[in-house]
């Protein structure tokens, strides 16, 4: 169902995929972005609750998922490391929306 929205949404610019950076990379969101590939359509991962690991947890599985990603993409897609309580990232996901729909 939902593919046939993203694939048919002619004035899609960009699809934000949520990500939660404390699980290891998921069958079932690694098919999506899979797919979101193969259909060529734009997307931005976004890694949430960054704020309930350490630093060094985050960047732990951020690796671990970019090399995943590696295993099958030749360039990783666009990522953002975000926490709704801290507020990052919170200024990078708004200058990409500003970028997107300013001509």
């Amino acid at each position: 169902m939902i593919s046939v929205y993203l694939s048919e949404r002619e004035v899609l610019l960009n699809t934000f995929v949520l990500i939660d950076s404390r699980l290891k990379p998921q069958a079932q969101d690694l098919q999506f972005i899979e797919w979101m590939g193969q259909a060529g359509l734009p997307f931005t991962l976004v890694f949430t609750k960054a704020d309930k690991l350490t630093r060094q947890q985050l960047q732990k599985n951020l690796k671990h998922y970019e090399g995943v990603l590696l295993e099958f993409w030749e360039e990783l897609p666009p990522m953002v490391v975000t926490s709704s309580k801290t507020k990052n990232g919170r200024g990078e996901i708004l200058e990409s929306i500003q970028k997107l729909v300013k001509p």
